[in-house]
């Protein structure tokens, strides 16, 4: 398991994401009832750069657009 920090947080429900290992938890505990695909994009850019199989940056773009698609930033 990989621990990478992103260059800048992504804030997101009051909450300071600062790389995949928050995003994961923050999928797991704050996210909305609202998944759907691009929830489901993200989670898997976050447990491959968690793996060190992914981007950190492609996790990071993927869970953005995911937190738009639920209205969470």
């Amino acid at each position: 398991m990989n621990v990478v920090l992103w260059d800048r947080p992504i804030r997101a429900g009051g909450n300071l994401i600062f790389g995949p290992l928050a995003a994961k938890e923050f999928m797991a505990t704050g996210w909305s009832e609202a998944k759907n695909g691009d929830f489901a994009a993200a989670l898997t850019a976050i447990l491959a750069a968690i793996r060190g199989k992914g981007s950190p940056d492609f996790a990071r773009e993927h869970f953005e657009k995911a937190l738009v698609s639920a209205e969470l930033i």
